[in-house]
């Protein structure tokens, strides 16, 4: 009994030898790479004017894209650790505990000494990303964009400029100068479309600053401009002919072949002598406040002509005037006036229709008859020279024993040598005596009444109507 005690207190012993890592705190050695992603983000057009100090006014246009940034880091950790081992029994346990104990390690002992598989103390090193964080400044990036400016001078004027690939404009104020009214600010507006979205800014220019001393009331160009003046009458047409009612146009086209800016360019048509029933508008001068050496620009003119227009000749003298004193010779049209030329409208033709269609019932032999209703259609043509306007034609009965579904027909405009035709359904009833020729009539009407008429219509009972008032134009 005493050697089984002192074996198994040997075996305890060896086991003691039995090897463990004891781990200590981890620490942060170090910070990687870091990655980072856009979370969202969102784009804006938008525009710029500025002043370069010297004389352009310098415009900007450009898309802002903003972006909310989220980041993250790769974290570098170190861990290190001791060994531990048993060298004795636990005093705390029984023997019987120890025993046990040893035991239950003593393979593990011999596994890590046949195998080499003792523990050393050592350190390692290990990576981990961080989490996503949002970052507290946005990312902003700008791309230029080409587009087109309005650039609103104030008494300078209106202006248009169109940026470059690089979203760059700029516009010379030295020539807009001269047209400042007195005073210490001057405030120029741009803005622009950029999808579907209107967009602008504003610049606010002290013209103590420009250079300008008021007493100078004329700016010179630093060459002259040679400017060419043409004019052209257009008229709906195109018979050269300023027509009764009719709405024309002159346009006057100015062009610098120079090789300096015209400045403040006065247009000023005039109608000569005594003219009846036409009226210019508008009736005072345009102006061109700024015509660039290569460049032209329109004004335009309207001529209205009265309904009761004679027939006269008609002279328009325009005279042109530019701010230094560089204005081409005047202009001069002349034009001739036509009277208005009256509609005529006449009752051409008619026939009767009661074939048992649409809205006819007969016996189809092209008579009106007792207890029949048949389709009257008549033929209104404009024989006269002039246009017939907002045409209507009605039927009118005179005996009760006649009746008319549809009474009266809108046929709108007639041109001179053209027709309409207005169909009316006309039913005649079994108690009818009245005379042969049925007691019908037909009243046209025109825009002025002047040019309307009333006709009987020439329908007899019983027998086939005669076409004598066709004419050539069906």
């Amino acid at each position: 009994m005493r050697r089984v005690i002192i074996t198994m207190s040997l075996l305890a012993f060896l086991s003691s030898g039995c090897a463990a890592r004891k781990y200590e705190n981890t620490q942060l050695v170090g910070m990687g790479d870091t990655q980072v992603k856009v979370h969202s983000s969102e784009s804006r057009p938008a525009i710029d004017i500025g002043y370069d100090g010297k004389k352009l006014l310098v415009v900007k246009t450009k898309n802002i894209k903003r972006e909310k940034i989220q980041a993250r880091h790769q974290e570098t950790y170190k861990r290190c650790w001791t060994v531990e081992r048993k060298i004795s029994p636990s005093p705390n346990a029984g023997a019987m505990a120890n025993i046990m104990d040893g035991l239950f390690q003593l393979p593990f002992a011999i596994l890590q000494t046949v195998l080499f598989l003792t523990p050393k103390p050592g350190c390692e090193t290990y990576t981990n990303w961080t989490s996503w964080k949002n970052q507290e400044n946005l990312r902003v990036t700008e791309t230029p964009y080409s587009g087109k400016v309005s650039l609103d001078c104030g008494p300078a004027g209106q202006y248009k400029v169109t940026t470059n690939e690089i979203g760059t404009a700029s516009l010379n104020i030295a020539p807009l100068l001269n047209f400042l009214t007195k005073g210490y600010s001057w405030t120029i507006k741009a803005k622009t479309y950029c999808h579907g979205e209107l967009i602008g800014d504003s610049l606010t220019l002290d013209t103590t600053q420009l250079g300008v001393t008021w007493n100078k009331p004329r700016y010179q160009p630093d060459l002259p401009p040679l400017l060419v003046a043409s004019v052209k009458f257009n008229d709906p047409n195109n018979n050269q002919i300023l027509d009764a009612k009719e709405t024309a146009y002159i346009v006057v086209t100015l062009t610098n072949k120079g090789r300096g800016d015209a400045f403040r360019i006065e247009v000023d048509p005039k109608l000569q002598g005594q003219v009846d029933g036409v009226v210019l508008t508008p009736d005072k001068k345009l102006y061109i406040e700024l015509l660039s050496k290569g460049e032209s620009k329109k004004l335009k003119f309207k001529l209205n002509a009265e309904e009761k227009i004679p027939a006269q000749r008609l002279r328009i003298k325009i005279s042109i005037k530019e701010l230094n004193g560089f204005e081409p010779p005047p202009l001069e049209v002349n034009l001739a006036t036509r009277p208005y030329a009256p509609p005529k409208l006449a009752l051409v033709s008619w026939i009767v229709d009661d074939d048992n269609v649409g809205m006819s019932s007969g016996n189809g032999n092209d008579r009106l008859e007792l207890g029949e209703q048949a389709e009257i259609t008549v033929f209104i043509q404009n024989i006269g020279q002039g246009l017939a306007e907002n045409v209507r034609a009605t039927l009118e009965v005179a005996d009760s024993n006649l009746f008319s579904k549809e009474l009266r027909t809108n046929l709108g405009e007639i041109l001179p040598g053209e027709w309409q035709k207005a169909v009316f359904t006309l039913r005649v009833n079994n108690r009818y005596n009245g005379p042969e020729n049925l007691p019908i009539s037909i009243t046209v009407t025109e825009r002025r009444s002047m040019f309307g008429f009333r006709q009987k219509l020439k329908l007899a009972l019983g027998k086939m109507v005669k076409q004598s008032g066709v004419i050539n134009a069906f």
